[in-house]
């Protein structure tokens, strides 16, 4: 990796790092989002440092190049994501659907006991 780039990723880096930092802050991620973002900014931060890191990886897994390595970890880390989103998605979906019918029921209640009150003044 020429200096060049590995400069740019760590800057690059470096402003996710603080851009998560501000949002965390201001209270836009909750804190296990959080948790997963800040260890994927320090992990690229720390290829970013140490490419030699993933020269070994490389060599070690039997990959072609370097960059296939990275793509893998990509994916892997994206797959791996996108599995955490779809739990909390289906925990969120069970959450609205008990929360309705709570709703429905308070309701049915409330209107029974509107109509007998009802009735009851009419007497």
């Amino acid at each position: 990796m020429s200096l060049q780039v590995q400069i740019l990723l760590i800057i690059g880096s470096v402003l996710f790092f603080l851009f998560l930092v501000r949002n965390i802050k201001k209270s836009k991620l909750s804190i296990e989002m959080a948790v997963i973002w800040v260890l994927w900014g320090i992990g690229i931060i720390v290829i970013s440092i140490f490419p030699q890191l993933v020269y070994k990886l490389t060599r070690m897994i039997g990959i072609q190049a370097p960059i296939n390595t990275i793509f893998l970890i990509m994916i892997f880390l994206l797959y791996t994501l996108t599995f955490f989103l779809y739990i909390k998605i289906s925990v969120l979906e069970d959450k609205t659907k008990s929360a309705i019918q709570e709703i429905a029921l308070l309701r049915k209640e409330l209107e029974d006991y509107a109509g007998k009150h009802r009735n009851s003044n009419l007497q």
